[in-house]
């Protein structure tokens, strides 16, 4: 038998045999399925948390969330009358200090006393106060200052704020009496005029103290 007519038959042999080896080569470019163990797949992410070293505000938006820590409270009412201004008085009695005479004698068994580092009224001391409240009705020309003082503890400075909040607190129980805010003023010394000049507690506590001074215009 020629060669030539063997020809066809070995075409075909070597055909299958070439299609066969194919079918062993792994495909390219696979794109690998969710989830899967594959190093290539990267693993699930998960979104729902935030990313590591990440950082996120807290309330945004919210002004309490930045809030500085520096605020700016409203003064106790009546600060305002503090100290010797007597010409933002009312009552048709706008003299100036000078012209206003000073008597610290008829109220002085009347001074209000406090309890250390307070400046609460005491109950034991309301009857002073309204008794004072009653004089301040029958004398509608008087205007009165209240001086707030404290014992030597403490720095000058929270002295010197503590006698203003003393002195504010008898103006406040004065007003609910009754007594009309433009005839009150404060005035505080802090530690530095004290009744007492011991140093043991029988000392401060006559130093712990609100006292009446009565301010009337010079004939």
């Amino acid at each position: 038998m020629k060669l030539s007519n063997f020809l066809p038959v070995i075409l075909v042999a070597v055909a299958v045999a070439t299609s066969g080896m194919g079918c062993k080569k792994t495909p390219k470019n696979v794109t690998n399925i969710p989830g899967s163990s594959s190093p290539t797949s990267g693993g699930p992410n998960n979104m729902s948390g935030p990313l590591p070293g990440s950082t996120r505000p807290i309330n945004p938006g919210n002004p309490a969330a930045n809030d500085s820590g520096t605020r700016t409270s409203a003064l106790p009412p009546g600060s305002q009358d503090s100290g010797n201004n007597l010409d933002k008085l009312g009552t048709g009695l706008n003299a100036r200090p000078e012209d206003m005479n000073e008597d610290r004698l008829t109220l002085s068994s009347q001074s209000v006393y406090f309890d250390y580092d307070k400046s609460t009224v005491r109950s034991s001391e309301h009857a002073k106060v309204e008794s004072v409240a009653a004089f301040l009705k029958n004398q509608p020309k008087a205007i009165l200052r209240i001086e707030g003082s404290c014992d030597e503890r403490g720095t000058e400075e929270y002295n010197r704020a503590l006698g203003e909040r003393r002195a504010l607190a008898v103006r406040e129980y004065l007003l609910t009496l009754g007594v009309t805010a433009d005839r009150v003023t404060t005035l505080s010394f802090g530690e530095d005029k004290p009744a007492n000049p011991g140093h043991d507690e029988a000392a401060w506590s006559q130093n712990r103290r609100g006292e009446f001074v009565v301010l009337r215009a010079k004939q």
